[in-house]
């Protein structure tokens, strides 16, 4: 038997595993800046800036108060690295 699933709940399922379902997302600061790096499993740096670099979009989208310093502060502690 098939299972099936309204685009709605489809939609609040691909939503909240991306945490962009709520505004709390990952939190605050660094730390939450590393949570959202970690649960997505990796952030791809993108050179091109039109508004912004897209790394910090998807990072602004999950992490209150988010900051590109943050991430400064992680590759400084070797929490995560860019290659």
């Amino acid at each position: 038997m098939a299972a099936s699933l309204s685009l709605s709940d489809a939609r609040k399922i691909a939503l909240h595993s991306q945490r962009l379902y709520n505004q709390r997302g990952f939190g605050t600061g660094s730390a939450a800046t590393l949570a959202a790096i970690d649960h997505l499993g990796y952030v791809q740096i993108d050179t091109l800036s039109v508004v912004a670099r897209a790394h910090l979009h998807t990072l602004w989208n999950r992490v209150n108060k988010f900051s590109p310093d943050h991430i400064d502060q992680l590759q400084r502690e070797r929490q995560v690295y860019e290659h």
